[in-house]
């Protein structure tokens, strides 16, 4: 192999190739140190198999100026085919809002300081530090993501370069019997075919993302039963009873072909996680609910509500499809609460019967 191809020993024995990223000189180029107890066969292999990965690249330029925007979108592309659908929403919204501060700066240009006066102008617009912290990291895997690739030669972000924001302990939040109420009759009136996909959301106590994947393929009405595919659990399945007010609605809704959507809008086009986070927003400020809930607190209430109503918590992990009962603690205080009643009531007809014992010895 000619040296000029890339490949050469160094002195004390380890072997360094470089490599253009983009499989052309228009493109950055990647350097390689191996190991020092690998082969000459070896290191060949792993250049070799760089170049053939670089050539896959040619049809894909990267930019000689490669800002933040390029990085961002290279990032949303990789990860459009791999993440759930309501999730790849939220990347995206997140990922914008980054583009928006960082777009136009070069991507080796930027500082742990940047990140620092970032979380700082944030927090001081009102943003929630945990929101902050959600946002900085996927600032990070971006740079990162484009670091993996060879599109850059340094990571502008080592780990340490900056802190976390602080923040408090995280809260769940469900609506109240009321605000619920007042969700749904503003909902009626705001988008009446919206109304199935937001009671399944309860009854089922699943993400948006699961809910607007639903077909009719994935009911059973036969078995009684409902399977969900949980993407963000690497593509498993949790399959749950069809039973009461759920069994109703499903029995209401037009059956469609097993690859038909259930949940569909006025128009038969299906309703796909953005549209459905858009609409609860409006619904909730039109219905002038709290600022506090948010979609998911649709299915922190199916699961609050269970647990109140004495479901046990290893059963509503299962409802959930939570990995781990840990998890599901969360919703171990309004077990308590649940029994408060009872112990209440125990105690109300222990204190009558004692009044009943001490009037019937004073006579």
């Amino acid at each position: 192999m000619k040296r000029d191809a890339g490949l050469r020993q160094l002195p004390d024995g380890r072997w360094r190739y470089r490599t253009y990223t983009a499989g052309t000189k228009a493109g950055p180029r990647v350097q390689v140190t191996l190991p020092k107890e690998t082969t000459r066969t070896e290191a060949e292999a792993a250049y070799r198999l760089d170049v053939a990965k670089a050539a896959a690249r040619r049809g894909r330029p990267i930019p000689r100026r490669l800002t933040f925007k390029d990085a961002a979108l290279e990032y949303l592309a990789i990860q459009k085919g791999r993440l759930a659908e309501g999730t790849l929403v939220n990347v995206t919204n997140i990922v914008t809002r980054l583009i928006a501060t960082f777009g136009e700066r070069r991507v080796e240009d930027l500082r742990p300081s940047d990140v620092v006066a970032y979380q700082a102008a944030r927090v001081a617009d009102g943003v929630m530090p945990s929101t902050v912290n959600g946002e900085v990291v996927y600032l990070v895997a971006v740079v990162r993501k484009v670091r993996a690739l060879g599109w850059i030669d340094r990571d502008p972000f080592p780990p340490g370069a900056f802190d976390r924001l602080p923040t408090p302990a995280p809260t769940t939040v469900y609506f109240r019997a009321e605000e619920w109420d007042a969700f749904m009759r503003k909902l009626e009136e705001l988008r009446p075919d919206a109304v199935p996909a937001f009671r399944a959301l309860l009854l089922l106590a699943c993400r948006i993302g699961e809910l607007s994947g639903l077909t009719w393929g994935s009911v059973d009405l036969d078995a009684g039963r409902v399977t969900i595919a949980q993407p963000k659990r690497r593509g498993r399945e949790k399959v749950l009873p069809i039973a009461g007010e759920l069994s109703e609605l499903l029995d209401e809704l037009p059956r469609g072909l097993p690859a038909a959507p259930i949940f569909v809008r006025e128009d038969g086009s299906p309703w796909d996680a953005r549209q459905l986070q858009r609409l609860f927003y409006r619904v909730r400020d039109a219905a002038k609910l709290r600022k506090a809930l948010h979609p998911h607190s649709v299915r922190h209430s199916g699961a609050s509500w269970a647990v109140q109503a004495g479901v046990p918590l290893v059963a509503v992990k299962d409802m959930l499809g939570h990995a781990s009962i840990v998890q599901t603690t969360r919703y171990s205080h309004l077990e308590t609460e649940h029994l408060r009643g009872a112990v209440e009531a125990v105690s109300t007809v222990e204190k009558s019967g004692r009044r009943h014992r001490g009037a019937t010895e004073k006579s």
